[in-house]
């Protein structure tokens, strides 16, 4: 491999990892939310439970 094609690589690589992180923060957002209510609407049994 040329010293060009490293370089190609590279970039190829730092733009799939920028994807992945995008992609990361993406399901994230998504879940987070779900998670907070999901903790709302369990609180109260768990406090009726202990």
């Amino acid at each position: 491999m040329s010293s060009e094609d490293l370089k190609e690589l590279d970039e190829k690589l730092i733009e799939m990892n920028r994807d992945i992180i995008r992609l990361t923060d993406t399901i994230i957002n998504s879940i987070e939310p779900r998670l907070e209510r999901l903790e709302r609407n369990v609180q109260p049994a768990i406090s009726y439970m202990s």
